[in-house]
C-alpha cells in the first residue's frame, strides 16, 4: 500500500516539475517611475494575455538578473520606454535584436540613431503611452498582441487624457477645470 501512495504522489507531482514557465511574447519595458501602473495595467489583462508579457523596470536590470536577461532576449516583441537612457542602452549591449520587433515608446536623446538600430517609433502604439494611463496601457499591449500574436485580441482607441487637469480618485476622469469639478463634486453630496 505504501508503494501505491509513494507512486501516485510521484505521478500526480511529475506534470508540476515538466511544466516550466514558457518565455513571455513581449517585453515590456518601463522606466522605474511607471513600473507600478505598467505591472498594473499587464496583471489586469485576460490572464490569458497577460501570461504573454513580461514587465521589466530599469532598475531591475543589472548583472545578476539572469532571469530577466533570459525573458528579454527569448521575447520576439519588446515595447520599451527611451526616455530613459538606460533600458535602451542595456538592449543594444546586452540583447541580440535581430529578428526582434521593438518598439520604442517616447522620445530618445538620438531617435535617428535608434531607428538606424531597428528600433520602431511607431505612432499609434506611442500615442496609447503618450497619454498614459491604465485602460491606454492595457489598449496599447492589446494592439501590439492584435499585429503580431493574435489577430482576434481588441482594442480600444486611444483615451485622450487632459494636460491638465483635476484629479479625484472617486472621478472616472480628470476634471479639466475647476467649475467641472466643483459641479462634480456638488452633485456628489447631494
Amino acid at each position: 500500500m505504501k508503494h501505491l501512495t509513494l507512486l501516485l504522489t510521484l505521478l500526480l507531482l511529475l506534470p508540476l516539475q515538466t511544466q516550466a514557465a514558457s518565455p513571455p511574447d513581449i517585453a515590456f519595458m518601463v522606466i522605474d517611475g511607471n513600473s507600478y501602473l505598467a505591472n498594473l495595467a499587464v496583471d489586469g489583462l485576460e490572464p490569458t494575455l497577460a501570461k504573454r508579457i513580461k514587465t521589466i523596470s530599469s532598475g531591475e536590470l543589472g548583472p545578476d538578473k539572469d532571469e530577466l536577461h533570459q525573458a528579454i532576449e527569448q521575447a520576439p516583441i519588446i515595447v520599451v520606454d527611451v526616455m530613459g537612457k538606460e533600458l535602451e542602452e542595456y538592449l543594444n549591449k546586452n540583447i541580440d535584436l535581430k529578428g526582434k520587433t521593438v518598439y520604442a515608446l517616447r522620445g530618445s536623446h538620438d531617435d535617428e540613431r535608434l531607428r538606424r538600430l531597428g528600433f520602431l517609433f511607431d505612432e499609434e502604439v506611442s500615442e496609447y503611452f503618450q497619454q498614459l494611463s491604465l485602460e491606454n496601457t492595457q489598449n496599447m499591449l492589446r494592439l501590439v498582441i492584435n499585429r503580431h500574436l493574435d489577430k482576434t485580441v481588441s482594442y480600444a482607441p486611444v483615451k485622450t487624457m487632459p494636460q491638465l487637469g483635476i484629479h479625484h480618485s472617486d472621478a472616472d476622469q480628470p476634471f479639466i477645470d475647476a467649475q467641472s469639478f466643483l459641479h462634480w463634486q456638488q452633485e456628489r453630496q447631494q
